[in-house]
């Protein structure tokens, strides 16, 4: 067990020797890649003060982040190809039910959390959690085939804020659901709750303005107010109303290209904040067989974790037929 503090932490970010932000220990690392080969299950509950980090040098969380990406390769490679099976899953802290529910007293703030985050992962009393689940996973998965089916050209997305964004899909695209079974057969859910179904987008057909409709909690900072720009794919203007910096600072990294659909570790573009309160701004599964070249030329291609992507510049050997 891994057991984090927010007060330690926020004491480590402020304090720590500026060194120990550019590497992970060797031993911290070879733990979790043996237990991720041996196919171990890792729950992990996430329940910190959202804006825990508020003040903390982003250069800081910046090399952080780019550190535990390089030295934890392996053991996410391991993860996002179903090596073993994993789940996020969260509880109440005081700072975020307040953040949530403001008005109330803190008694009930919590309270109201918990009944919030019960009725989200679809435990209620009298209730069957497990035959809940599974009907909800063979939900999602019905609505995924059914937009499997459709093979659309392109989807877009509107709102009162003014996200207006069309973003075409490939040809033999694939629309999956929130359920996964890891190698040893073990079926699971990877976060909970989940609502999604997902797919890849053609990585040069992304245009117009995605407004977010709710904060994102990152590296333990509230922004507020993000707007995306794009054209053909591509991040070409960001602003936020609240910690611009921080939110500049992820495409800074992730989005080498500023490209919105990005490889984010293993073909698999993941930030998802499953709290009560706090939204993601986007999520994608690269899981497409085949897309077509410019030049009418079918394209495969496989990443060392078995995974087919429909983007040249990715990880894998392309080959075409």
């Amino acid at each position: 067990m891994e057991w984090r503090d927010d007060v330690c932490s926020r004491e480590h970010w402020l304090h720590a020797d500026d060194s120990v932000f550019d590497a992970m220990y060797p031993w911290d690392i070879e733990k979790n890649v043996q237990l991720g080969r041996e196919g171990a299950g890792f729950i992990s509950v996430s329940a910190s003060d959202p804006e825990n980090l508020r003040g903390v040098s982003t250069d800081r969380l910046r090399r952080w982040e780019a550190a535990t990406g390089r030295d934890q390769k392996e053991f996410h490679r391991t993860m996002m190809a179903n090596g073993f099976p994993w789940c996020v899953v969260s509880v109440p802290v005081l700072n975020w039910a307040k953040k949530v529910f403001p008005n109330d007293a803190d008694d009930a703030a919590m309270e109201k959390l918990w009944d919030a985050i019960f009725s989200a992962i679809r435990v209620t009393e009298g209730g069957d959690a497990v035959e809940a689940w599974r009907a909800h996973c063979a939900y999602l998965e019905k609505m995924a085939g059914r937009l499997n089916a459709l093979q659309l050209r392109q989807v877009r997305y509107k709102n009162a804020l003014g996200t207006d964004v069309v973003v075409g899909l490939p040809d033999e695209h694939v629309w999956m659901a929130g359920a996964d079974t890891a190698k040893s057969g073990v079926r699971f859910v990877a976060n909970m709750p989940t609502e999604e179904i997902f797919s890849a987008p053609k990585r040069d057909a992304v245009d117009g303005v995605l407004a977010a409709s709710k904060p994102l909690a990152l590296n333990g900072n509230v922004i507020e107010g993000i707007r995306l720009t794009l054209e053909h794919g591509r991040i070409v203007g960001i602003h936020a109303d609240t910690n611009e910096e921080v939110l500049r600072q992820r495409p800074s990294r992730r989005m080498k290209a500023r490209t919105i659909w990005v490889k984010s570790r293993w073909c698999r573009s993941i930030r998802r904040s499953r709290r009560a309160g706090f939204s993601s701004i986007i999520r994608c599964l690269m899981r497409t067989p085949r897309v077509t070249s410019p030049s009418g030329r079918h394209i495969r291609r496989v990443c060392p974790a078995g995974t087919i992507c429909p983007r040249r510049s990715l990880c894998g050997a392309a080959s075409m037929s």
